[in-house]
């Protein structure tokens, strides 16, 4: 009897058996392949280095690196290291050409590739260069170094319907495996079970995964070997990161299921009000000499949007509000571009060279489902994101924003127009997750159109209490707290300002969740009653929020009368169109 495990597993296994008295004999089985003669022709930056350095120390393991850090270079200096034939596997065949074109610029390769021949023995139409490509319609290894999506390395197998994984894999001393995320996705497994390679390494910018599958990334990887994060020189080198929150005031209808995700996503993508707002910032943005990336979860939103926006910027240049520069005149139309997912791999290419012609000089806007750029599409000209649609994971979200993170020369800042639901529960518990993202990649606030001081992202702590506190002691006429929960020791806390508040005049009205609590929670909103704060009941769901006179809004996932967990974030903004909303809901 035999039980298999992944290679990652390794180290924790021979743990167990040595800790049972067990003695371990160990036969290594992998395989180098064979080698090749590549050279590495371009120069590391900082931190590549490092990389490349921790990477070579194993034989696998995972590189958690942020986008823009330049993963493929790295990749290429360990095939140059290791000079064994490698097999770099991709998700998306938007990515195999980018791969090619990565390689190509940073290896010299002195092997020549195999000659294909057809069944009969003929010389094959098509051959392989030094890098090959499996996927997006080609089937030409090299067998030197290929890059490859999984479906094109599966078979028929001898039972008919049965599709097994080529021998071809088994044949690679190296296997790099792009977006390790993935690595849990069955077909992915089975490519990597069927490899004997003796190196398996992964590139990622975001090794955690929705369904929490993360362990097995590592069981068939390794573990990460390095984690890298920007030192203080490269977020002073680093384009500024501006957030700006764009609150729609977007109330579902009366019928809708405020738990049916779907069905509320139909109300905003439907919204002509909100489509509308989307267009003019993206015109607008144009305008300024941005290149706008729009993205949304629907292919139909995204044509709707395309339209808006094309209408938008056709009625600014025939009016003459169109960019008038001197690299480019104001007589030139601004080009959008829409990609989504269920256009043909023709379609895809030619849209994509349609972007990647662009001159520098020309203005332009890209519309895009959310799945078509999450991984792997690169444009360095990309600015400004306006998130369109809601977002509810932090990965997807850190995939989304490092589009416009790319390095440019030039580009001194970035920013994301994150249009929020405030008024749709479901979306605006989302929006605090999307919060906490924007906190730990550097964002700061600014509050379009508000004539209010400068805003900012409050991390919960002590230093949320201490100004949480500070707004309630400068309220003037009126403070709205609104708590999800309520704990006696933050009560405890914020007592005394809250009794200051009270004896100055200030009317304190307490939101608190209607749903049967416990007794403590019940004290505690009986104690803030006797104060002489107003407390008030709600069903259902209940955002976390503060508004303090009419104007200044916390808004996000810190409870004003609980303690929030250690990464919970809220926007203290100053926003009358917002107070209003949230007191008026």
């Amino acid at each position: 009897a035999a039980l298999r495990l992944p290679r990652g597993c390794q180290g924790a296994a021979i743990s167990y058996l040595r800790g049972c008295a067990c003695k371990v004999n160990l036969q290594d089985e992998r395989t180098s392949g064979c080698v090749i003669h590549a050279s590495f022709v371009g120069s590391l930056r900082e931190g590549q280095g490092d990389a490349v350095e921790t990477l070579l120390q194993h034989d696998d393991g995972m590189l958690v690196a942020p986008t823009g850090f330049g993963k493929t270079v790295v990749a290429a200096d360990l095939i140059a290291n290791r000079s064994v034939n490698t097999l770099v596997l991709v998700p998306r065949s938007s990515l195999l050409n980018q791969w090619r074109e990565s390689l190509e610029r940073f290896l010299r390769i002195a092997d020549e590739p195999p000659v294909l021949l057809t069944p009969t023995g003929r010389k094959k139409k098509s051959q392989p260069g030094q890098i090959g490509v499996m996927g997006g319609g080609k089937k030409l290894p090299s067998g030197i170094v290929d890059i490859a999506l999984v479906s094109s390395l599966m078979e028929n197998g001898e039972v008919a319907g049965e599709r097994q994984v080529s021998d071809l894999v088994s044949r690679y001393g190296m296997v790099l495996v792009d977006e390790a995320q993935h690595v849990p996705a069955s077909g992915l497994v089975k490519v990597l079970k069927h490899s004997r390679a003796k190196y398996v390494y992964g590139l990622t910018a975001t090794p955690r995964r929705k369904d929490r599958l993360d362990r097995a990334i590592q069981m068939f990887l390794g573990p990460v070997r390095l984690t890298v994060k920007p030192d203080a020189k490269g977020r002073a080198r680093r384009a500024t990161r501006v957030l700006v929150p764009r609150f729609t005031g977007i109330r579902p209808p009366a019928g809708v299921d405020p738990a049916d995700w779907n069905a509320l996503l139909d109300v905003i993508c439907n919204s002509e009000q909100r489509n509308v707002s989307i267009a003019d910032d993206a015109c607008e943005a144009v305008q300024q000499n941005r290149c706008p990336l729009v993205l949304t979860r629907r292919v139909e939103h995204a044509r709707t949007l395309a339209k808006l926006i094309q209408k938008r910027l056709d009625e600014c240049s025939r009016s003459g509000k169109g960019i008038s520069t001197k690299e480019t005149p104001a007589k030139e139309t601004p080009t959008v571009v829409t990609l989504v997912g269920s256009d043909d791999e023709k379609t895809r290419r030619e849209r994509l060279d349609q972007i990647r012609k662009l001159p520098s000089t020309q203005p332009a806007c890209i519309v895009a489902t959310d799945s078509y750029v999450g991984e792997g599409f690169d444009e360095p000209r990309l600015d400004m994101l306006l998130l369109a649609a809601p977002v509810a994971w932090e990965g997807l979200l850190t995939q989304l924003v490092g589009r416009i993170q790319r390095e440019l020369p030039g580009k001194t800042d970035v920013y994301v127009y994150d249009y929020i639901d405030e008024l749709v529960p479901l979306f605006a518990r989302q929006w605090h997750g999307r919060l906490k993202a924007y906190a730990k990649l550097g964002y700061v606030v600014r509050n379009a159109g508000s004539d209010a001081e400068s805003s900012h992202i409050v991390t919960a702590g002590h230093a949320a209490t201490t100004l949480l506190q500070g707004d309630i002691q400068k309220a003037r006429a009126k403070v709205v707290l609104f708590s999800a929960w309520v704990a006696s020791k933050a009560v405890d806390v914020m007592e005394p300002v809250l009794r200051d508040a009270l004896a100055r005049g200030v009317e304190v009205l307490v939101m608190a969740p209607a749903k049967e609590e416990s007794d403590g929670v019940q004290a505690c909103l009986s104690r803030l009653q006797l104060m002489g704060c107003r407390v008030t009941r709600t069903a259902g769901k209940l955002v976390n929020a503060a508004v303090f006179d009419g104007e200044l809004v916390w808004f996000g996932g810190i409870p004003p009368l609980a303690f929030g967990h250690s990464d919970d974030c809220s926007v203290r903004i100053v926003n009358r169109e917002l107070a209003g909303e949230l007191i008026g809901s």
